[in-house]
């Protein structure tokens, strides 16, 4: 078996209160219980009551997260050795994630993604929605993601369909060729392409989880 993910400390003292808790007698409980399930991204443990917190978020996207300082409970997050140097691996997607903090319009953003190898964020599935809405939610603002109508047709970046998974805001796409994930809405909202918004950019790897 080669894996080419591993999990880290990224912070110390701190847990994110709206987790539940699960025993876990070590560490090394804690990290295989989030290994082994397919929505945990990152885990906060408990090293004074053996406490395990599993969660789907990634940490380290957006700074300043809305933790609780607690003495001894530290956060650990998986990583892939496929992922630029910071950018954050979510295990549940299979994706490298980097949210550029400038804000800027939709094609300086699909430029500033392709000039790191990924692309502006397609989204194909309810648990890559979740995790683009938490990032979001994280950074406060509103987040261009890569859908674009294109000759009358809705394109993600880099040219696939829209396929079958939407999650437009009631009354979307309606007014302009681009769109947005909303703060208001919490879902999809059609706008134009020279609004400026923050830019989350994916890479999608070929081998997420390694050889097993």
């Amino acid at each position: 078996m080669n894996l080419a993910v591993s999990i880290g400390l990224v912070l110390t003292n701190v847990i994110d209160p709206d987790l539940t808790a699960v025993p876990a007698e070590t560490l090394t409980e804690c990290v295989r219980l989030c290994f082994y399930s397919t929505s945990c991204a990152s885990l906060f443990y408990n090293h004074d009551t053996n406490q395990c917190y599993r969660s789907g978020m990634l940490y380290t996207v957006v700074p300043g997260h809305q933790l609780t300082a607690t003495p001894n409970v530290n956060c650990y997050q998986w990583s892939h050795e496929g992922c630029p140097s910071q950018w954050s691996y979510s295990k549940p997607t299979g994706l490298c994630l980097q949210l550029f903090t400038s804000p800027i319009n939709n094609d300086a953003a699909r430029q500033t993604c392709e000039d790191n190898d990924g692309r502006l964020v397609n989204i194909q599935n309810s648990r890559e929605n979740n995790l683009t809405r938490s990032i979001m939610l994280q950074a406060g603002n509103d987040l261009h993601i890569g859908l674009k109508k294109v000759s009358s047709v809705w394109r993600w970046h880099l040219g696939e369909d829209l396929g079958a998974f939407r999650s437009w805001s009631t009354g979307h796409p309606h007014l302009g060729n681009c769109v947005k994930m909303s703060t208001v809405t919490e879902d999809w909202f059609s706008n134009y392409c020279n609004n400026n918004r923050k830019p989350l950019c994916q890479i999608v790897l070929n081998n997420p989880y390694g050889d097993c």
